[in-house]
């Protein structure tokens, strides 16, 4: 099996992106919007058919960007987004509480943009901030 945080590499593309210590519940990483909020970004590398996600996944990032391993290509959606898309993860049913939701990633790419900032830039929170 191969070590998943090797895949990890967003910051190559963004080096304004600031990573999380492994293990970070969550999300990944963190980008400074152009409206001053830090976005909160979780990283999927994926080689199968599907964007699945935990419930910490689902409560605490503000976006999900899909590493497509077979194309190499990044995408890129809110998590309000991915919600309204998403189903209940197929493992529920059997007591699996490990995931939450998840989607193919056919109708992941099919939603997503592959531009990071747009994403960050239109991501509006649902706590609240400061404002200048």
């Amino acid at each position: 099996m191969s070590n998943e945080s090797q895949w990890e590499t967003l910051e190559e593309i963004y080096p304004e992106v600031n990573k999380m210590r492994k293990g970070n519940p969550g999300f990944d990483y963190l980008l400074l919007n152009r409206h001053g909020t830090q976005v909160r970004i979780e990283l999927k590398w994926r080689n199968c058919d599907k964007v699945d996600i935990t419930p910490a996944q689902e409560r605490d990032a503000d976006v999900i960007t899909l590493h497509d391993a077979k194309t190499d290509d990044f995408y890129h959606m809110t998590m309000e987004e991915y919600l309204r898309i998403a189903k209940p993860h197929s493992a529920l049913p059997s007591g699996h509480k490990g995931k939450s939701k998840e989607v193919s990633k056919k109708k992941f790419i099919d939603n997503s943009s592959d531009d990071l900032y747009q994403v960050a830039d239109s991501f509006i929170p649902k706590y609240g901030t400061l404002f200048q």
